[in-house]
């Protein structure tokens, strides 16, 4: 259990660099998608190559994987849109607030476990519920009445944002179905290159309906995107399975996502010191409480 937890905080840790490498590509103009693309296509080979059980490939039915990959292609898909509209975000509106709100998305798989797979809901649970909601209503409020950081936008910060918590909780959601069902076993350790994979046809679509973007593409931010990407898929399934083996697969994310709000909150604080209005820090704090709670107590 406690390696469980140690495996899914330090993949919390990691998605929060993804977070500071999503602000300061906003603040800087950088090419996102032209990044993304690059970083998932290295990625994406580096996990062909290493990840998979290859030696144990004469003895597993290939179609047996079908189901596993048409359900993590299409959740990293899914993902890799939310990834995108949180950037999206980011370039219109405060960079803590979007990125605590879209990160809210884990009340969606911990709400599933409760409701479908039988774990408990116990009062701290409940209370972590409604203060992650009561964060995402004060950001959605303080949004009123505030002009866009650029008023070329016709959309605000805060409906990408909130579309970007629905695409992250349907990936989280998904990701969990094959810890959970025989059914979805993967004896060859397919999850992480199927799931980059997924990560790279969205960025590729999204790039091709965009278009191209006149944005620097700085190769040491490319390189350290690539390393996480790598590492932070890959923990985190394994993270989930040992959390499984003890009936507790819901709180992965919730644990992870604590970790992840946690680091970026300090760095949009002390790094990035950007003016925050009272209604903006109430938010924040219910949701980064509000995460703590549901995951620990």
């Amino acid at each position: 259990m406690l390696i469980g937890i140690l495996l899914v905080i330090a993949c919390g840790l990691m998605w929060s660099s993804v977070g500071i490498l999503s602000s300061t590509i906003a603040r800087k103009g950088y090419d996102f998608l032209g990044i993304r693309i690059r970083v998932t296509s290295v990625a994406t080979l580096i996990g062909w190559v290493c990840f998979p059980r290859w030696t144990e490939l004469p003895s597993v039915n290939l179609g047996e994987h079908l189901d596993l990959a048409l359900l993590l292609i299409p959740a990293a898909m899914i993902g890799g849109l939310g990834i995108f509209l949180i950037n999206q975000a980011m370039r219109r509106g405060h960079n803590g607030a979007c990125w605590t709100l879209s990160q809210s998305a884990m009340i969606v798989p911990f709400v599933i476990s409760l409701l479908f797979w039988g774990e408990a809901l116990t009062l701290g649970k409940t209370l972590g519920i409604l203060l992650s909601l009561g964060a995402i209503i004060s950001f959605g409020k303080d949004q009123q009445g505030q002009p866009h950081s650029d008023e070329a936008f016709r959309i605000g910060w805060f409906p990408l944002a909130a579309l970007a918590f629905f695409c992250l909780g349907v990936q989280q959601t998904l990701m969990i179905l094959p810890s959970r069902y025989e059914s979805l076993a993967d004896p060859l350790a397919l999850r992480t290159p199927l799931l980059l994979t997924g990560i790279y046809f969205i960025n590729q679509l999204l790039y091709w309906i965009q278009g191209g973007h006149p944005g620097k593409r700085p190769l040491p931010m490319m390189l350290y995107w690539c390393c996480i990407a790598v590492c932070s898929q890959g923990i985190i399934f394994l993270g989930i399975d040992r959390l499984e083996a003890h009936n507790a697969a819901g709180i992965a994310f919730p644990i992870a996502i604590s970790a992840c709000v946690l680091g970026f909150a300090l760095y949009s604080l002390l790094i990035l010191r950007e003016n925050s209005s009272l209604l903006q820090k109430a938010g924040m704090c219910c949701g980064v409480v509000g995460i703590v709670v549901m995951s620990f107590f």
